[in-house]
């Protein structure tokens, strides 16, 4: 293992030591179903574009619009995963004034002793200012047989976007506690050896803030521009932290290069980050610079955005990267069928943070680099039928370095350890992966939903025989239907083989999870307008299937609760 220690930037550390006490992270987890709540200021729970937190995207996810009740099939700690659903905005109509809430709290509890409650507030103004604020609380206390494995997810945000003139500002903060066990091991394995307990506990600590600005124009000739400064300290219980200080920016204007295109207009985007991270063993800084200016216009039914990429990215050493940009649709049938296609590329942090956070059971001494994407391309087709039916089928290649792999922590099964070696160490290797997939979705008369996502990945690495705990083939289905004031919706997941090494033998053996199908069920009864109890039963075939090698799920599990709007 490198031990080094990088000379700090000034000028970032005196952002971060803004940016270090509080932060944001705007977004809505798992949406279950559609009912529809109205909230005065018209809320919408995403993350504007320009002030989104500097994160790793996770692989295999297509950006086809589906109904409104996605499903996240997964939670790190059990596959009971019960967040707030999404908001719909107020509706006016002119012959019926309809009542409006700016408070919604969910609360329930389920059969794994797990007590949940979501509160969201939303005032604000048309145009003038929303603010919004939320706390949120999942945890579980019942233990899956032979394992022990409470958790708790605790979260509370601020966010206040105002708008003024021209221009919007936004603002936010937020703290994030999740705690967790080390519990990828049976106790009876280990006789004569009595662990200490302290050692197999997990805390992580998310704090996080952004501030922004972006233009507002109506006219199209102004220079349009958007700039934020975002940042987070994030850092668990054995001494292991991350601190991140992001600097992205966009500036746009029209311009009439030739008259052959529609619309022109030149750009630059890009964005400064730096990163400090510190273990027992080592601390590094990074800092990375894109700049990327690009040209996009529209002629006809075709539609593009072509530019060039350059990347400085300073670790031990200084180096310069360049990536080509291409990006076209066209339109065969107007909002019907649109083929598209595209190549890109680009550096990205494997950072603790986006590594913890996938797999909470991950060493606090892993290595973090900056996984290079040398060459990305993809194409597929888009569209809808008869406004009913919608759909995107996709497929793409990507050659990367440093892509990120986990795998269980390796001992000599010869000699006895003296505690259990259940965590995960993180592996980086160099390869390409193909992948294809789609969805669609199906809507009838606004009361039946139904979707469909399906994806393939295929890998070829340089080292690795497989890609470890990386999944291969993905099916989510769901479906709702709403009878009067009843709703009840339903989901399925489908993971197939994946692949892991069991540490126990002198050299790792390489081994196949099995596949698995997560089923969930639910039901809500809106007894008012303001009032609704629900049901939820999740993994009802009550498999303990591993998501992790060694880390069984929970079983099934029943939530009761209520949902109250004033």
């Amino acid at each position: 293992m490198n031990y080094r220690t990088h000379k700090t930037h000034g000028f970032f550390l005196v952002l971060l030591t803004i940016l270090m006490p509080t932060g944001i992270l705007i977004g809505q987890e798992d949406n279950s179903h559609n009912e529809q709540v109205t909230i005065i200021g018209s809320i919408d729970p995403s993350i504007n574009e320009a002030y989104k937190i500097n994160q790793q995207p996770k692989a295999g996810q297509l950006s086809l619009q589906h109904p409104e009740f996605e499903f996240n099939y997964l939670d790190k700690q059990t596959a009971t995963k019960i967040t707030l659903e999404p908001i719909t905005p107020a509706k006016i109509n002119v012959d019926k004034r309809k009542k409006t809430y700016k408070n919604l709290l969910v609360a329930g509890i389920g059969s794994l002793f797990s007590p949940y409650v979501n509160f969201l507030h939303s005032a604000g103004r048309r145009n003038s200012y929303r603010f919004t604020t939320q706390i949120y609380h999942l945890s579980a206390f019942r233990n899956i047989p032979e394992y022990t494995n409470p958790y708790t997810n605790t979260s509370a945000l601020l966010n206040y976007e105002k708008f003024s003139g021209n221009h919007i500002i936004n603002t936010g903060f937020q703290y994030k506690l999740n705690t967790n066990r080390f519990y990828g091991f049976v106790e009876s394995e280990y006789q004569g050896i009595d662990p200490d307990d302290s050692n197999l506990k997990q805390m992580f600590n998310l704090m996080q803030a952004n501030v922004g600005i972006r233009s507002n124009y109506k006219n199209n000739k102004k220079l349009f521009h958007s700039i934020s400064l975002s940042g987070y300290y994030y850092f668990d219980r054995y001494k292991t932290s991350e601190a991140n200080a992001d600097l992205p920016f966009d500036f746009y204007k029209s311009f009439d290069v030739t008259k052959a295109l529609n619309y022109q207009y030149l750009g630059l985007k890009g964005k400064v980050t730096y990163f400090r991270n510190s273990d027992t063993l080592i601390t590094s800084s990074d800092l990375f610079v894109n700049l990327t200016p690009y040209f996009k216009a529209r002629y006809g039914i075709v539609n593009f955005r072509l530019g060039l990429s350059f990347s400085y990215l300073n670790t031990t050493e200084g180096s310069l990267h360049f990536y080509p940009e291409l990006d076209a649709t066209v339109e065969l049938i107007p909002d019907r069928l649109t083929i598209y296609a595209g190549i890109d590329g680009g550096l990205e942090k494997n950072s603790f943070y986006l590594l913890a956070d996938e797999n909470p059971y991950v060493s606090s001494t892993i290595d973090t680099r900056w996984k290079n994407n040398k060459f990305s391309g993809y194409a597929g087709i888009r569209g809808n039928i008869g406004q009913k039916i919608g759909f995107n089928i996709e497929g793409g290649w990507t050659k990367f370095d440093n892509e990120y792999f986990f795998v269980n922590t390796y001992f000599n099964a010869e000699v006895a350890p003296n505690g259990p070696l259940n965590k995960f160490d993180v592996v980086y290797d160099a390869g390409s992966v193909w992948h294809i997939g789609g969805e669609v979705n199906y809507t009838y008369d606004t009361k039946f939903k139904t979707w469909l996502r399906v994806r393939y990945n295929s890998y070829t690495l340089d080292s690795l025989s497989q890609p470890c705990h990386k999944p291969i083939t993905e099916i989510k289905l769901g479906a709702s239907y709403l009878i009067k004031k009843v709703n009840i919706w339903t989901e399925l997941y489908y993971s197939g083989k994946r692949y892991a090494f069991d540490p126990r033998w002198s050299l790792p053996s390489e081994i196949t999870l099995d596949p698995f199908v997560d089923i969930n069920l639910g039901v809500d009864y809106q007894l008012k307008d303001n009032f609704t109890v629900f049901l939820k039963l999740t993994n009802l075939l009550n498999h303990n299937y591993e998501i992790y090698y060694n880390y069984p799920s929970q079983g099934i599990n029943v939530m009761a609760g209520i949902k109250f709007k004033f």
